[in-house]
């Protein structure tokens, strides 16, 4: 049996409608859903009651976050006021909550970037390697909850990185 057989077909060309449907495949993020963050590492600073000192502090990365589109019955926090949480085309929620944690008012097309919060706190995710770095830069700066200017452990700096996958 000869296995190198051919026969001569004319070859067809791609129509217009496939080529463009391949390019909005290739280029648009997969992102009809939303995402699933698992975060991989944490750092920041912690004010210290014995020694009364912010030092270097690192806790066990054990977060999960769902990225996805607002709806009916999300609860949105107290810093509602600063922030129209409404409006956001995007919503952070830690994994199995409603709360939105970080509002984000653009798509990600814009930028193949989503950014989210507001004044020192902030969630963002690239949309080409899908990692996300979240920031909680009040506390030492800002106001703890002894009072004005006060310094306590309660609202620690941090930064935190992971990863993304699409749901």
């Amino acid at each position: 049996m000869n296995h190198n057989m051919s026969i001569d077909r004319p070859m067809k060309k791609p129509s217009l409608f496939a080529i463009a449907a391949a390019v909005i495949l290739i280029s648009t993020p997969a992102h009809a859903e939303g995402w699933l963050c698992i975060a991989d590492s944490i750092a920041g600073f912690q004010y210290h009651e014995n020694s009364k000192k912010w030092e270097p502090a690192t806790s066990k990365a054990q977060d999960k976050y769902i990225i996805r589109r607002p709806k009916e019955g999300d609860i949105y926090p107290i810093e509602a006021w600063i922030v129209d949480y409404k409006s956001a085309k995007w919503g952070v929620y830690k994994f199995g909550e409603s709360i939105m944690q970080h509002p984000c008012p653009n798509e990600i097309e814009k930028l193949d970037r989503l950014n989210c919060g507001f004044r020192f706190q902030g969630f963002s995710m690239a949309g080409k390697t899908l990692r996300y770095m979240q920031h909680n830069l009040a506390g030492y700066t800002n106001h703890g909850p002894k009072g004005m200017w006060s310094d306590s452990k309660e609202n620690t700096p941090y930064i935190e990185i992971g990863k993304c996958s699409p749901l």
